[in-house]
């Protein structure tokens, strides 16, 4: 079984996919390695890749030139058993990650990544 986001991707998608070739697939490799020699152990295996996934996503927008407006994110859920809490109250268990205010698209990093509730307190 394929350990690396790309791998995983490749197995899914096919070897010619869009996302498991080229630019993207090259910035989700490259975070992969920084960001597991960093340290995302504190993070649950889903939350985890999903960081460095949305780090990747940003680091090729950013590529692609799509970060030129001003106020732009992207945002992915993190399942709830990845967020902390756990109780009844569904609000509890809806958070997001998202990119802290004032970084560049293609400085975001999967640990720089911020996690927010459904009404953006971190």
């Amino acid at each position: 079984m394929n350990t690396t986001p790309v791998a995983a991707a490749r197995d899914i998608l096919g070897p010619n996919n869009i996302l498991t070739t080229g630019e993207y697939a090259h910035q989700l490799q490259k975070l992969s390695q920084e960001e597991i020699d960093k340290g995302l152990s504190r993070f649950s295996p889903e939350e985890r890749t999903l960081r460095i996934e949305l780090a990747a996503a940003y680091r090729y927008f950013a590529h692609m030139h799509w970060d030129e407006l001003i106020f732009n994110h992207i945002t992915v859920r993190v399942p709830s058993s990845s967020s902390e809490g756990g109780g009844d109250d569904k609000r509890e268990q809806h958070h997001f990650l998202i990119n802290p205010f004032g970084l560049m698209f293609d400085e975001v990093t999967a640990s720089s990544l911020v996690k927010i509730d459904i009404d953006g307190n971190i």
